[in-house]
C-alpha cells in the first residue's frame, strides 16, 4: 500500500475532531452531575466551549484537505470523473456539523465512531459518499 500525505492529513483532521467531540460529550455529562473535572483527564468542565471550537476547526480542516486532494494529481491519475467527489464536500460538512451539534446538545453519550454506526443519517451520509466514489471511478 503506498503512503498517503492527503489521507494522512484528513484522517489526522478528522479524528482530532472526532476525540474533541468526545471529550466535549463528557464534560457536558460532568457539568450536569455539577463537577469541575473529569477523573482521569486533564480537561476541566468550562473547557468545553474551547474543545468544541477546536472540535470544528479541525472538523472543517479535514473537510479542506479533502477537497485539496480532489483537484491533486494524485486525484486526477486515480478516478476517471474526480470532480465527482464534489458532492462528498457538502456530506461531510452536514455531518461534521450534525455530530458537533448533537454533542453541544448533550444528545451524543457514545464515541462518535459508535454513534454513527448506528445513526440512521450518519449510515445515509455513509452510503451516499460510497456511491459517489463509484461514481468517480
Amino acid at each position: 500500500i503506498e503512503y498517503s500525505n492527503w489521507l494522512l492529513s484528513f484522517s489526522m483532521f478528522i479524528f482530532t475532531c472526532l476525540a474533541l467531540v468526545k471529550r466535549s460529550a463528557e464534560l457536558l455529562i460532568h457539568e450536569a452531575g455539577s463537577r469541575d473535572t473529569a477523573a482521569g483527564r486533564a480537561y476541566l468542565v468550562r473547557d468545553r466551549g474551547m474543545l468544541e471550537m477546536l472540535a470544528a476547526g479541525s472538523g472543517m480542516a479535514s473537510v479542506m484537505v479533502f477537497c485539496l486532494y480532489i483537484d491533486s494529481q494524485r486525484a486526477l491519475g486515480l478516478y476517471t470523473h474526480p470532480q465527482m467527489l464534489w458532492l462528498i464536500a457538502p456530506l461531510l460538512l452536514y455531518w461534521i456539523g450534525r455530530m458537533l451539534l448533537l454533542a453541544h446538545r448533550g444528545a451524543m453519550n457514545d464515541d462518535p465512531v459508535y454513534f454513527a454506526v448506528k445513526d440512521r443519517t450518519s449510515i445515509m451520509c455513509a452510503v451516499a459518499s460510497i456511491g459517489v466514489v463509484c461514481a468517480a471511478m
